[in-house]
This record gives C-alpha cells, sequence and structure tokens, in this order.
C-alpha cells in the first residue's frame, strides 16, 4: 500500500509560487508514495486558489516562518511531510527521488541538493553558487537540510522564534534516533539575494539559528562544524577553477563567510536573532535544474 505524504510550502509572497504549486501539483509519483496534500502557507500572495489538493492557509502579518509551518503542521494528517520554501524551482523526479529513503522505516528525514539559479560571474552570485556547492561536499559526508526536505511528523510544532526551521527538525529526527540521508538526485533550484548586505543578513541569520538549535538540542549541524565545513572546502578548491580571479572571490568569500558568523553570534548572545525574516531582492525565474550536474559550478 502506498503511503500519504503532504507538503508544506511557506510564501512570503513570492511570484514563483504558483509555479511550484503546479510543479508539485502534476510532479509524477512512483515507488511507495502518493501525494495527498499540498498546504501553501502566505502572507500577502493571493494569486493561489485552493481547492481539495492546495489547502491555501493567508497570514495577516509576517510571523516568521517557523511560525507559518507551525499553522501548516496542525492541518497534516500524513505521517511523511516534504517541507519546502516558495522560491525553489524542481525537476519532475526532485520530490520522488527525496521520498525515497524514507521507505527505510530507520530513516526520519531526507534532504535534497540546492544549486543556485543566480548567476556566478557575479561576485553575490559567485557566493550563493559556493554556499550550495560548499553545503554538497559537507552532506556527502553528514547530511544537512537545506531548501528542501522531507520528514516524518513527529511532532505537531516547532518553536516559533527558531531562525533556522530545517536545522531544528533535522536535530529532533536525530534526538529522537532516527537516520538522516542526503539525496544528490533529489535536485533544487534556489535563488538566493542580490546584494552583498542582504548575503550578509541572510548568512548571519542562518547562523545565529544553528546556535538557537545547539542550545535547545545540544546538536551540531555539519555546516557549523568547522572540520568537516574545512574538508569541504578543500574539496571545492580541488574542483574548482584555478586562476587568479577564482582565487581572489574565494579568498573574499570566505572573509565574507566569517564576518556574517561573527555578526550571526552577536546576534544570538544578544538575543537578536532575525527569526522573521527580512525581505531581500532575488530572481523569480523557474529554471529547470540540470540533474546531470554534479560539479563545481563554474566562476
Amino acid at each position: 500500500m502506498k503511503q500519504k505524504f503532504s507538503v508544506i510550502i511557506v510564501s512570503d509572497n513570492e511570484s514563483n509560487t504558483g509555479k511550484l504549486v503546479s510543479a508539485v501539483a502534476t510532479c509524477g509519483y512512483g515507488g511507495n508514495f502518493v501525494l495527498n496534500k499540498i498546504f501553501v502557507v502566505t502572507c500577502g500572495n493571493t494569486d493561489i486558489d485552493g481547492n481539495e489538493v492546495v489547502i491555501v492557509i493567508k497570514e495577516a502579518v509576517r510571523e516568521g516562518k517557523a511560525s507559518a509551518i507551525n499553522k501548516a503542521l496542525k492541518l497534516v494528517e500524513d505521517d511523511i511531510i516534504v517541507l519546502a520554501s516558495a522560491d525553489i524551482s524542481i525537476n519532475d523526479d526532485t520530490i520522488q527521488n527525496l521520498l525515497r529513503p524514507l521507505s527505510d522505516l530507520s530513516i526520519g528525514m531526507s534532504c535534497g541538493r540546492p544549486f543556485s539559479n543566480d548567476d556566478p560571474k557575479t561576485f553575490v552570485g559567485f557566493l550563493n553558487s559556493m554556499v550550495w556547492n560548499l553545503h554538497h561536499f559537507v552532506s556527502v559526508v553528514v547530511p544537512k537540510g537545506g531548501e528542501l526536505v522531507a520528514f516524518r511528523k513527529i511532532m505537531s510544532e516547532i518553536p516559533r522564534d527558531i531562525a533556522a526551521d530545517e536545522a531544528y527538525i533535522e536535530s529532533e529526527i536525530a534526538r529522537r534516533g532516527y537516520g538522516i540521508a542526503y539525496v544528490p538526485s533529489a535536485i533544487t533550484g534556489n535563488y538566493g539575494p542580490v546584494t552583498l548586505p542582504d548575503f550578509i543578513t541572510q548568512r548571519r541569520r542562518i547562523f545565529s539559528g544553528h546556535l538557537q538549535v545547539r542550545n535547545l538540542n545540544g546538536y551540531t549541524v555539519s555546516t557549523a562544524n568547522y572540520k568537516i565545513v574545512l574538508k569541504a572546502l578543500m574539496k571545492y578548491l580541488e574542483l574548482g577553477p584555478k586562476n587568479l580571479k577564482s582565487l581572489v572571490r574565494m579568498s573574499t568569500a570566505i572573509v565574507v563567510e566569517a564576518y556574517s558568523r561573527f555578526l550571526g553570534f552577536l546576534d544570538y548572545y544578544t538575543n537578536n536573532v532575525m527569526f522573521v525574516w527580512p525581505r531581500y531582492k532575488r530572481g523569480d525565474e523557474n529554471v529547470r535544474i540540470d540533474s546531470t550536474h554534479s560539479q563545481v559550478q563554474p566562476v
């Protein structure tokens, strides 16, 4: 018997939301799983029509992603949930591949592989690309949730002031003894910030959220493990282009990340964690990702 699953899409008025809902609804799902409901939690987006499958939950005020997730979690009746940000793009087999590890009852969460849709010829586009490539090299060693995850519904809510929702869910899954799988074939595209200040704001918020998770559950995500990150960086440097421009960009990127983490550290210890995410300008074109692309993206 096939197991039903639901999808939660959190939208902050992204123009891509309708395209993602349509893509999720029309994907072919084989194996042991069948789509039941799509819950779209949105603040300000009026372009999504609800029906028997698509349940639209409208927020009058932005209260943060964790709060939005909780509104949907209370309505989900299925044991398996796919959680997606509204600004991602997926391929026809992305969610099918993502769900496959959950056929094993010992696996509690599976994590997809995000790619950057941004132009790597720009510096901030390069930063976004580098982040997701390093995320891949880290996740191959120790899985880490990103923009698209699937998990067993072992909780009815998460802390509303948490700034790193996927990381918190990951920590709860691990704390309860389940395994976590990384699925590189579950390809998803993602747009990041287009300005350096917005990139730094995003990175500092994520790191402060990781500190919250460590304090709450004693769990350190793999991207906050500096030994694992250093090995991933060495792998990235090994496969990446070898020219002066690339080396300067990568050196600058390391400084930017270190500065962002320092700010996130200050945010956490001064109780200034941004769990209501600031809006930033980004691309919104729905792009299909080449699933054969598995190396470092060009600089």
